[in-house]
């Protein structure tokens, strides 16, 4: 702790007064709490323009950045005793250490995540149900690079395994409802890293999880085998054929070719080119038509009903979030008119 200190703590700064005011120029300024920390400030200009801002006297480290309170640079792995104060001694290899480690890895799996989307085509992601795909199958491990792998799994899964017509025709456009189905692919991307690097004997959970957070996610698998169990590990839907198409098809190579029609040409043409190869080269690799073929034959004893059990499990939680979302909007709506008509000053906006 002495080579490496703790930032001295954020002083607390003054919360805002509570109330509505009228500034030097004409504006309204707002500013209610919300909760035992929390203030939103509404701003309204003269001109009718408006702006919130919600503000946290007392500041954490929860929103620093990587510059100034990431874990393993005050923890660095070279450095096995870390506090050496009133006796007591904590290791980066203390179980202590572990959930803080994963939270930190999650919020990078995040981050990779948001650029995969990025690097695949709106339309496809919205109409034509890639986002499922993603989130169902693009997990983060492979021999490339994070957001090369996703992009690369999602297109094999979706191109290898999608929806039923009568399925897919009846769902709309696909939007994530929630943060879950995100977190569960990221925890699942983290579950196969964390075993593909466990397969050593010299590695454990907590060896694993600190070398990814240290090397930022950026440890292609160099040796593809057994993937198989990696791929159980993650959850993968269709780990045997996965893991041989990983073991068996080079993917840097489509990858670099997407890239370059995507910067090029039209992104949509460049993702059907690339899902075109990878069909091609999987239909025609005789390990990987052996796994899928296994797999298939199970499947199609029970796809349909499960997938009519999905497609009722969506449509029931959609209904539900759209729902809550127009109880929201319409809470909101009376609260704003209630505001409005016990605030008149408010009305002076536009005289």
């Amino acid at each position: 702790m002495l080579c490496h200190p703790w930032s001295p703590p954020p002083s607390p700064s003054r919360p805002p007064p509570v109330g509505t005011f009228r500034d030097s120029s004409g504006g309204i300024t707002m500013t209610v709490c919300f909760g035992p920390d929390f203030f939103v400030t509404t701003c309204i200009s003269m001109d009718g323009t408006t702006s919130s801002a919600i503000t946290q006297p007392f500041q954490t480290y929860a929103g620093s950045s990587d510059d100034t309170t990431n874990m393993l640079r005050m923890f660095p792995l070279n450095q096995r005793r870390l506090v050496s104060h009133s006796n007591s001694s904590l290791t980066l290899e203390d179980p202590e250490f572990l959930p803080f480690l994963k939270f930190q890895l999650l919020d990078m799996v995040h981050a990779v995540y948001l650029k995969a989307i990025a690097m695949l085509p709106v339309r496809a992601l919205r109409e034509g149900h890639l986002l499922r795909s993603l989130l169902a199958a693009g997990h983060c491990y492979g021999p490339l690079d994070p957001v090369a792998n996703m992009v690369i799994n999602t297109a094999w899964y979706d191109v290898l395994y999608p929806l039923s017509w009568d399925v897919s025709s009846k769902i709309r456009a696909a939007d994530i409802l929630d943060a879950r189905s995100m977190h569960r692919v990221e925890s699942r991307s983290i579950d196969g890293l964390v075993a593909y690097l466990c397969r050593s004997p010299t590695t454990d959970e907590q060896d694993a999880v600190t070398l990814l957070c240290k090397s930022r996610l950026d440890t292609p698998i160099s040796e593809l085998s057994n993937m198989c169990d990696v791929a159980l590990a993650a959850k993968h839907p269709e780990p045997a054929a996965f893991g041989a198409f990983l073991e068996c098809v080079p993917t840097g190579w489509f990858y670099n070719l997407y890239c370059q029609f995507r910067v090029s040409g039209n992104p949509d043409a460049a993702f059907d080119g690339l899902k075109f190869a990878l069909l091609k080269e999987t239909t025609g690799n005789a390990e990987v038509r052996r796994a899928m073929d296994r797999s298939a034959a199970l499947e199609r004893l029970n796809s349909m009903p499960r997938q009519k059990i999905d497609l009722a499990i969506l449509s029931a939680k959609r209904s539900v979030f759209e729902s809550q979302q127009a109880n929201v909007r319409r809470v909101l709506e009376e609260l704003l008119i209630g505001h409005g008509y016990s605030e008149p000053s408010l009305c002076c906006l536009r005289e």
